[in-house]
Order: C-alpha cells, then structure tokens, then sequence
C-alpha cells in the first residue's frame, strides 16, 4: 500500500518539497538523462523536468 502512494506521488510530482545531497561535482547528473529513453530514434522528444531543481541540489565534499 505505502510503495502505491509513494509510486503515485513521484508520478503526479505531488508532495514535499525535497532536496537533493550529492557528491560535489555531481549535481547536474539527474539533468544530463542518460537513462533509457521512451523512443531512442525520436530526436525530438521531450523529456521530463527533474524530480529535484538545480537550485535545491547541493554537492559536498566526502
């Protein structure tokens, strides 16, 4: 039940608003989006804004 609302929330970008701790240098990579695309051959596709914005993502050293 609790992995549904949760799956449903990032789906429908409802929720608190949530930061972002990464490893200085690291902060961009949830915007360079080298995961797999809906359709590899469409060069016009239009892909989702981030999850988190750069402004709310804070690299740090180790």
């Amino acid at each position: 039940m609790g992995t549904t609302l949760v799956t449903n929330a990032i789906i429908e970008r409802k929720g608190a608003k949530t930061g972002l701790l990464t490893t200085k240098g690291f902060e961009d990579v949830p915007e360079i989006g080298r995961e797999m695309r809906y359709d590899i051959y469409d060069i016009f596709i239009t892909m989702p804004k981030p999850l988190i914005p750069s402004v709310l993502r804070v690299g740090i050293d180790e």
